[in-house]
């Protein structure tokens, strides 16, 4: 059935109907290797369109997959959190040439409560899995958190009057600030 999923994509490889959160955890697995290089002009719509689908998805499978209780509680504060980095993708600035670090610091925490919430709710976690074994909301392999330490470490370069205001267009002022070790064996732990 996965194939038949994929041959019926609006755009990017995106099913054109995601109803269960396996599928929108695929989704979401998508944007997040292709943020590990960062956010820039060529990659930004398409980072913006999966995440979209994926709170879309999970809204739907909310419905489809009648999702209750604390598998219910989790999906919604999954699908608020997957707005508030869909927010912060949309508002880089992509002219500038290197990631405002505070932005790239606050996408990397969304993605890691996103990946904490669905993987520590038993619901949800085994709704990721797909009948094939495809999971959806999987942590990144231990190998690319290096890149993601090159979209997060951009210290001292500026632009933190952008990062301010993106931040606060996101709603996501309320989060913890960006870890300041950005070292393999933190990000490594962040992320493996």
């Amino acid at each position: 059935s996965n194939e038949t999923s994929r041959s019926a994509s609006n755009h990017g490889g995106i099913p054109a109907s995601i109803d269960t959160v396996n599928v929108a955890g695929v989704v979401f697995n998508d944007a997040m290797t292709k943020l590990v290089g960062g956010v820039y002009a060529n990659n930004q719509t398409s980072i913006v369109h999966d995440l979209n689908a994926t709170e879309t998805g999970l809204q739907n499978a909310i419905t489809s997959q009648n999702l209750t209780g604390q598998a219910l509680s989790d999906a919604q504060r999954v699908i608020t959190l997957l707005g508030r980095e869909t927010a912060l993708v949309a508002g880089i600035d992509t002219t500038v040439p290197t990631p405002v670090s505070a932005v790239n610091g606050k996408i990397g925490q969304l993605q890691a409560q996103i990946l904490n919430i669905v993987n520590h709710d038993a619901t949800l976690a085994a709704l990721s899995v797909g009948a094939d074994g495809t999971t959806g909301f999987a942590a990144l392999p231990a190998g690319a958190a290096g890149g993601f330490g090159q979209l997060a470490g951009n210290h001292g370069h500026g632009g933190h009057g952008q990062a301010d205001a993106v931040i606060a267009l996101a709603g996501a002022a309320d989060l913890a600030p960006a870890p300041q070790d950005h070292s393999a064996a933190h990000l490594h732990h962040m992320w493996g």
